[in-house]
């Protein structure tokens, strides 16, 4: 009736160690299950552009947005255009991360010898003002490498909840990495094994997707609206151009740091750079009002994330996919839901109660 077979860890040996994983074995004939813990899982994942949001507030970020998103694109398409314009801008961005933060943690421990062999100096003699000067210098660039760390934390943690002046770098740090373990899928059941290695769960997931999802089809028969005494609603507000106070407007009201699509960017970027990018997109959301989706396909795109619906989940079945969609569909979208969100009450019955504002699924219980 006791639980001995555990493995013990410190905080501080998790944040050495982030990316170990633990499994339990087979028992054999002992009543006791050996432990495997594997020290630095290597995974080979999609290690696309993904936008970091303390990005957007470091010099250098604005020139470098500007002068990729500025250069001429040979296209009369707009969508493609915005297309090509935030590859262009993903790659100078990566560019310039490389160049500022490439080194950020060998340069911390510089600063920490540096730092360190000052203030011994410092014990036995008078530091001259040329190594004060450098010592506050080094304490200044400290600070801002330790604000990186706990931006960095904050987004990859997702407790984007918690404002930046109470984040923990350490507490930040084990919540990231307790999220990687949660996430991390051990083994899946497939229909005559168990399945271990990386390439059969990915083909398992891909297999088992693409016939959940299906295949396109030709549709054979249609609703007949007026045989369901469905009443007629005036929505004709629905069918109004677009216009840039009306993107500006979604654009502000995205969440800042949520989980990106495909094209990696997330709001922040798309409100720090609106006087630069607002025209392209406008012309882009425009195209897709006035039916120009031909090359629609290139940011209508969608990563599919595997949550899991209970503990020490096993099979497929016991994950729900969510989308994560491309930046610039997303604001087209969400455009588009805020022109239908003042006529549904109108179009859905009174007898639905869920998933209306000023409606509560409840409601049911207490009738029942």
């Amino acid at each position: 009736m006791t639980k001995i077979d555990h493995m013990f860890a410190s905080t501080e040996w998790l944040e050495i160690f982030p990316r170990t994983d633990l499994q339990a074995l087979a028992s054999l004939g002992s009543d006791h299950c050996p432990l495997c813990l594997q020290g630095d899982v290597v995974l080979d994942f999609y290690r696309g552009f993904r936008f970091e949001a303390h990005w957007a507030h470091m010099p250098g970020f604005t020139e470098t947005v500007q002068e990729a998103w500025n250069r001429a694109v040979n296209t009369q398409d707009d969508i493609l255009r915005i297309h090509v314009k935030l590859i262009r801008t993903a790659k100078a961005l990566k560019n310039w991360r490389r160049k500022s933060l490439g080194g950020y943690k060998i340069t911390w421990a510089i600063l920490n010898i540096t730092l360190a062999n000052l203030e011994r100096a410092q014990e036995s003699r008078i530091l001259t003002p040329e190594e004060l000067e450098f010592k506050k210098y080094l304490k200044t660039k400290a600070l801002g490498i330790a604000a990186i760390q706990k931006a960095r934390a904050r987004q990859h943690s997702r407790l984007t909840c918690i404002h930046k002046g109470d984040t923990n770098t350490c507490f930040f740090q084990l919540h990231a990495n307790v999220r990687r373990k949660k996430t991390f899928i051990g083994a899946l059941k497939g229909d005559t094994s168990l399945v271990v290695l990386q390439e059969n769960k990915s083909m398992l997931a891909h297999t088992h997707f693409s016939n959940l999802l299906g295949t396109t089809t030709t549709r054979t028969r249609a609703i007949n609206w007026s045989e369901l005494g469905y009443e007629h609603h005036d929505l004709e507000d629905l069918d109004a151009p677009f216009t840039e106070q009306e993107i500006k407007a979604v654009v502000e009201d995205m969440p800042s740091e949520k989980a990106p699509g495909p094209d990696g960017f997330i709001g922040v970027f798309y409100k720090k750079c609106w006087s630069i990018i607002k025209e392209d997109l406008v012309q882009a959301v425009m195209s897709f009002y006035s039916h120009r989706t031909m090359r629609l396909n290139l940011i209508n795109e969608a990563n599919i994330v595997l949550l899991s619906k209970i503990q020490d989940a096993a099979s497929l079945s016991d994950y729900r996919p969510i989308s994560l969609i491309n930046s610039v569909v997303k604001i087209i979208t969400k455009i588009l839901a805020n022109r239908l969100a003042p006529h549904l009450n109108s179009l859905v019955s009174h007898a639905q109660n869920a998933f209306n504002k000023k409606r509560c699924i409840h409601d049911n219980f207490i009738y029942a």
